[in-house]
């Protein structure tokens, strides 16, 4: 599938990769890598951006407010954008930083260890020192003279979804920001 990918995107496709937090960032890593993406797999925080109004699933803000949405093509008519977790990412020379964060943000790299024992395979995460996010985006940008690639570090931001009882929404379900806005103009990027 890879090569698959990389043969429409070199042959001047367009490519937008949604990828989430730890796990599944783990799981794009070698995608991510081929693109000459980098990224933190482990989860981004900010101690000092956050909205902390639910303090077991802070949002990280992006707004024209605290000077994180920078001024580019994929910022008109948006003031403000929420994020529920997920990664940092680092593209290649000339790409844009679409959601950058802050000079608080920090991630906690995770490792893997995996135990088979008989026919099980256990899996245990340990969580490494913190690291600081800054210089990394939430979601990037960049082309070549044929073609155009978005990733984004967070899926629930795109998505519109509601917890297992219906008593918490996110996404773009959750409202109060221009997430909407965002996603069109992501979709539309690669056509323009």
């Amino acid at each position: 599938m890879t090569m698959y990918i990389m043969y429409i995107v070199y042959s001047g496709g367009s490519l937008l990769v949604i990828t989430d937090h730890f796990p599944i960032s783990k799981v794009s890593e070698a995608l991510l890598t081929r693109l000459g993406v980098s990224s933190t797999v482990g989860t981004v925080e900010d101690s000092v951006t956050a909205d902390k109004t639910i303090a077991q699933d802070p949002r990280l803000v992006f707004s024209i407010q605290n000077g994180l949405l920078p001024k580019n093509q994929f910022m008109q008519n948006v003031t403000k954008v929420l994020s529920f977790t997920g990664e940092g990412l680092k593209g290649p020379a000339g790409t844009i930083n679409i959601l950058p964060f802050s000079k608080y943000g920090y991630y906690q790299p995770q490792q893997l260890f995996q135990e088979r024992r008989g026919e099980e395979l256990h899996v245990k995460v340990k969580s490494l020192k913190p690291v600081s996010a800054y210089g990394c985006s939430q979601a990037i940008a960049f082309k070549s003279d044929t073609d155009r690639v978005i990733v984004c570090g967070e899926a629930a931001m795109l998505s519109a979804q509601r917890d297992r009882k219906k008593t918490d929404v996110f996404g773009m379900n959750y409202g109060h920001s221009d997430n909407k806005q965002l996603l069109l103009k992501l979709i539309h990027w690669p056509i323009q």
